[in-house]
């Protein structure tokens, strides 16, 4: 809203009119900042509420024959259906179908995340071209500010044009404005990075076409396989907006989370349920055996681990008899040097030591325990075997535990463990979670498929050789038993449980705590969207009473100001019929 400023004009000691000095806006500055502040957050909470809905959506209405959580339990029904008739060709045909639709699911599910993966990534494009429309607008019009501000009041019309621009720039990115003296403006983000001071800078996005399970963000250049914000800093270098949480609000900040954190995980869940879903019927226990010490005072367990495969994992429990205390170590087959190091956050647990290493070398194991600091020594035992040995007659470390859990690669191999679930592209069509070159668990779920064994023949579901007699339920049970009652610890990166204490489900319990996260990520996200538009709302009326134009008080304006119109015509009629009364004397 505009109001005039006037002044008298004299002549004298007499009033003799008025003088119009400056056309001014009613503007709160405080309330515009406060809003400005908020246009950010609305911007970011509609975003995020928009991916979340759609992330629920994929999840199926509860109930629905299509849902996840149905898919699951129709799987269920299936295995104990089988496990109560294994005989039965249709209860065989009835779990294959269902695991078929299982795996199917998961990998359309896997395929929708990484399409909005990709659409986050265009938003992220699409947020940075409006950023920089935005700062170049304000360039101008800025400019034209300053060419009229030393001499004469600036007209109002820039400056609304200019706050224009910058509410625009507030919706995609968080900001702050500094007013200078001259009627110029400098905005920063939240985090100090200057985006406008006279000249505006020109963000950059290398946007990356195409996402999947491996594109990931990395603040180093070399491990990043997506599109990045940059403002360049002059002499060739560029800073990277997102790393270090430069970006915090906005629009720009909701698409960057949802590529980069929340869709990322919703792709771990997935990946978790379907890593554990074919390493559940897959994985054959190895225990451990005592050894006779080829010197005496050392003793240890050895272990057979004949056919292990890349990924397979031997726990080992390690005491320290002076504190008095355990450690867990996971040793992880690796055959392929260059995957190594292995990150500490492979297994769901905090408190073990990870180490890769290829098993089937004494002496690579031997100096793997040397690196990392544990008194131990390693050599091939009988048969073939792994011999752990403590530190003798040092008397400071024991071996307290040696188990493996090795993949079987087949079916009927006369034990209930078989190969149920394949990779579709990696590793042979085997799954072991093998880390050769890259983590054969990124993605997984959209791979995963039944067997072509199973699906050629549905009767090695309940046969654990070619000579199990009809009825023997023994594999069938071991199915059913591996996905509604044996558990395993839930990987913290899928955002279900939490590092220092993981959540400790079956898979059955697991698919339906998906279906629930997920449900109750939405709902939050609506939940602070609807909250955050109401404080928008809310201060943008208030805005609106303070500064806007009220068409009523306008028109109540003109009324009075045409009466008072009527009236001086008045008077200048009577003073034109006095005048022509006197010169007709």
């Amino acid at each position: 809203r505009k109001t005039l400023s006037q002044s008298a004009v004299f002549g004298g000691s007499n009033a003799i009119g008025v003088r119009t000095e400056t056309l001014d806006r009613q503007l709160d500055a405080l309330l515009q900042k406060q809003i400005r502040s908020e246009l950010g957050a609305s911007g970011y909470t509609q975003t995020l509420s928009a991916y979340h809905d759609r992330l629920n959506a994929m999840m199926g209405a509860p109930g629905s024959a299509s849902a996840f959580d149905t898919l699951i339990s129709g799987y269920t029904t299936s295995l104990s259906n089988l496990a109560d008739n294994p005989a039965s060709y249709t209860a065989q045909q009835g779990l294959l179908s269902d695991a078929q639709v299982l795996t199917q699911t998961l990998n359309a599910m896997s395929g929708d995340i990484q399409q909005m993966r990709s659409e986050a990534e265009q938003g992220i494009g699409d947020s940075v071209r409006s950023i920089n429309e935005a700062l170049q607008r304000i360039e101008q019009v800025n400019t034209s500010i300053l060419a009229v501000a030393g001499n004469a009041a600036v007209p109002a019309d820039l400056l609304d044009e200019r706050d224009r621009s910058i509410d625009m720039l507030a919706r995609e990115i968080d900001i702050q404005v500094l007013a200078r003296d001259d009627g110029s403006v400098s905005i920063f983000t939240n985090a100090g990075v200057s985006l406008f001071d006279g000249q505006a800078v020109q963000l950059q996005f290398d946007q990356a076409q195409g996402l999947n399970a491996l594109s990931v963000y990395s603040p180093v250049a070399s491990e990043r396989s997506v599109g990045t914000v940059s403002l360049s800093t002059g002499a060739g270098n560029s800073l990277d907006l997102l790393a270090g949480n430069t970006i915090r609000s906005g629009r720009l900040a909701a698409f960057v989370e949802m590529r980069d954190g929340a869709l990322v995980q919703a792709q771990n869940q997935l990946d978790e349920f379907a890593h554990q879903l074919a390493l559940s019927t897959s994985l054959r226990p190895q225990a451990s055996t005592a050894l006779d010490p080829l010197v005496p005072g050392f003793d240890g367990l050895q272990i057979d681990l004949a056919g292990i495969q890349p990924g397979n994992q031997v726990a080992l429990d390690v005491r320290n008899t002076v504190a008095g205390t355990t450690q867990r170590v996971t040793l992880v087959h690796v055959t392929d040097p260059s995957s190594l190091p292995l990150s500490a956050t492979l297994t769901a647990r905090a408190d073990d030591l990870v180490i890769g290493v290829d098993l089937s070398d004494p002496v690579a194991v031997a100096a793997a325990f040397v690196a990392n600091g544990l008194a131990l020594s390693a050599s091939a035992g009988t048969g073939g075997g792994l011999q752990i040995v403590d530190d003798g007659a040092a008397g400071q470390t024991d071996v307290t535990g040696l188990e493996a859990r090795i993949s079987v690669t087949g079916s009927q191999n006369g034990i209930p463990q078989f190969a149920m679930f394949s990779d579709g592209i990696e590793s042979s069509g085997f799954y072991t979670a093998s880390q050769d070159g890259q983590n054969q668990k990124t993605g997984f779920a959209a791979r995963i498929q039944v067997s072509n064994s199973v699906a050629d023949d549905p009767s090695v579901l309940s046969r654990m050789s070619a000579n199990t007699p009809s009825g023997d339920a023994t594999q069938a049970n071991f199915l059913l038993e591996q996905f509604t009652s044996a558990s395993f610890q839930v990987d913290p990166g899928t955002g279900i449980g939490s590092r220092n204490n993981p959540l400790t489900s079956t898979l059955a319990g697991f698919g339906r705590e998906i279906v629930n996260k997920t449900g109750f990520d939405a709902a939050s996200a609506r939940r602070a969207d609807e909250g955050q538009q109401i404080v928008t709302n809310g201060l943008l009326a208030r805005q609106s009473a303070e500064s806007g134009v009220n068409i009523d008080a306008e028109m109540a304006r003109l009324t009075e100001l045409q009466s008072i119109y009527a009236a001086n015509a008045q008077v200048m009629s009577v003073a034109r019929e006095m005048m022509d009364m006197l010169l007709a004397i």
